[in-house]
């Protein structure tokens, strides 16, 4: 082998070698949640149903859960002991490198306290974007606690990444405690892992349906000085989405709470009346548009 051969050889290694190493240190630091407070729930003790709302990374102001939340209250007004409670966790969710692990934290905490909780007959728990890890170890946590209430997960272009390599983490683990979850999903927008169907939900595919004007013409809170992000890619910023711009309109990570808002109905906010029976997990079908004369899901 001649010397220029061996010199090519040494360098793939190296390179090799240094891409292993930097991927290992960026998991492992990833994966290595912030040092903060989990802000308690403080519910009171006779609650008996509890839906909680959980959003993505930077995403504490985030209107379209603020509006299911509201609409929750609404349409369970009827039902004694229900708290709704649309969770703030943006003193875990600022950093998005570690937001999943900080809402693996998070939601390990909040189960923790929900399993003291011996009235509770009915968790609806329901996570957008990175907010999805919040179910999952809230779940666990509760049911390892002793907790025997209900669990309902509603995912919402759930984020897929566990780590810095471990693209598929989401895709393979949501929703597999829950006793039943729904994942609503768009397939083409632009942030990343949250394109993926759910081995362990009922999945409703949003992708390319038309967007109702109240979409289009969203307005979205977020502003680079709140999210730097935003000033790095164009893609993320739906502030800028409008009826001219046929690009904006498929930039659908907001897609899947907006369409979940305009589906929420009585029977689809009221407790255990779905199960995967009837809607298997893994199954995907394709969601009717809003737009359609029939816009009714039968998943109730």
């Amino acid at each position: 082998m001649n010397s220029k051969r061996q010199k090519l050889y040494k360098i793939f290694w190296i390179s090799l070698l240094s891409i292993i190493l930097i991927s290992a240190a960026m998991d492992i630091f990833c994966r290595t949640p912030d040092d903060f407070e989990v802000k308690a729930l403080n519910l009171s003790p006779e609650t008996e149903m509890g839906v909680f709302l959980f959003h993505g990374a930077q995403d504490q102001l985030n209107p379209e859960l603020n509006a299911i939340a509201e609409k929750f209250t609404e349409l369970l007004d009827f039902r004694d002991n229900l708290e709704v409670v649309n969770y703030d966790w943006s003193f875990g969710s600022s950093f998005r490198l570690r937001a999943s692990t900080n809402a693996l934290k998070v939601g390990e905490a909040l189960g923790n306290e929900l399993a003291a909780m011996k009235n509770l007959k009915y968790l609806r728990l329901i996570g957008h974007s990175a907010g999805a890890y919040i179910p999952d170890a809230l779940c666990r946590a509760y049911r390892n606690g002793g907790g025997s209430a209900h669990i309902e997960i509603t995912f919402l272009d759930a984020f897929g990444m566990r780590g810095f390599v471990d693209r598929g983490y989401g895709a393979r683990n949501h929703g597999s405690c829950a006793d039943f979850a729904l994942n609503i999903v768009n397939t083409d927008d632009a942030a990343p892992t949250t394109n993926s169907f759910l081995n362990n939900a009922w999945n409703l595919d949003v992708t390319g349906l038309l967007h109702p004007t109240g979409f289009i013409l969203r307005q979205d809170p977020r502003t680079g000085e709140i999210d730097p992000m935003l000033k790095l890619n164009a893609a993320l910023d739906d502030v800028t989405r409008n009826l001219n711009n046929s690009a904006h309109q498929r930039n659908g990570h907001y897609w899947p709470p907006y369409y979940f808002l305009e589906i929420l109905d009585l029977d689809m906010a009221s407790p255990a009346m779905r199960n995967h029976d009837e809607f298997p997990r893994g199954e995907t079908i394709m969601a009717p548009s809003l737009l359609s004369a029939d816009t009714s899901i039968t998943i109730q």
